[in-house]
């Protein structure tokens, strides 16, 4: 993992038999058994896009503070790098699909090949295949009742689910922020080794470059953000209290949610 990441403190392997389950993973990730890794159907990606896997997971209870009530997820197969978005509603995939599609495609110098998804009716409409064909990209369902067909997005959108729980569970965060904590799970999903890829991390394979984890904080942390002069007056503390609610994908700055307000 030093090897790959940055940015974490080092631990002595002689202690390793002191470290203790952690309470909140093992209330929230406790599951069945697992579907199959591999169906015949297949194949090996040998660059970015070349296989793209999606997963709707919702609706949600309660709504989140931004009203979502489902997620939906694109996932690289090639980098296992993860996209996720959240959605007020079903009719909002191939919105969000023509997004994921422009965003990877510009970023990464590759065209979408081949879709995977399950079968339900977001993405078997006829504007969702029409879209698909006229943009040259083969799109594969899962059978109905079938949704070990689709096992990496089953997998990746059960990995956010469990990281978003435990991550609220262990702070005590209301359950209106699960959309933060599933966007906060995915920022550290595409950030860390997994076991597709234990040379590079997701974001690693497009920068060839050891990902640094020193900015990482706990979801749900108290914590306090300084005021500019402009927002306050002479008199006014410098600062207020805030709950950490995870990372802006577009610079260095952290998400956060003002108790004070």
């Amino acid at each position: 993992m030093s090897k790959v990441c940055g940015g974490l403190p080092a631990l002595d392997h002689e202690y390793d038999h002191m470290i203790a389950v952690c309470g909140g993973c093992a209330e929230r990730k406790m599951t069945t058994s697992p579907f199959a890794r591999k169906s015949g159907s297949e194949v090996k990606t040998r660059h970015p896009l070349q296989g793209v896997h999606t997963d709707l997971m919702g609706p949600m209870k309660p709504k989140s503070k931004g009203g979502a009530l489902y997620v939906l997820t694109f996932i690289d197969d090639y980098r296992r790098f993860v996209y996720v978005y959240l959605l007020i509603s079903k009719a909002q995939v191939l919105d969000r699909f023509r997004e994921f599609k422009a965003l990877a495609e510009t970023q990464t110098g590759y065209k979408v090949k081949c879709l995977r998804s399950e079968n339900g009716g977001e993405y078997t409409s006829k504007r969702f295949n029409q879209f698909c064909a006229l943009s040259g990209i083969v799109h594969q369902t899962s059978a109905p009742y079938s949704p070990q067909q689709n096992g990496l997005a089953e997998r990746m959108n059960r990995t956010l689910a469990e990281m978003a729980r435990s991550m609220m569970h262990y702070m005590e965060v209301d359950r209106q922020w699960w959309g933060e904590a599933v966007m906060t799970a995915a920022h550290i999903v595409n950030r860390i080794p997994n076991s597709a890829r234990r040379d590079k991390t997701p974001v690693g394979v497009l920068t060839g470059e050891q990902t640094s984890l020193e900015y990482l904080r706990v979801f749900g942390s108290s914590g306090y953000v300084h005021l500019d002069k402009s927002k306050r007056t002479k008199w006014d503390t410098k600062t207020r209290r805030c709950i950490f609610l995870g990372y802006t994908e577009n610079s260095k700055a952290y998400r956060v949610w003002d108790v004070e307000d």
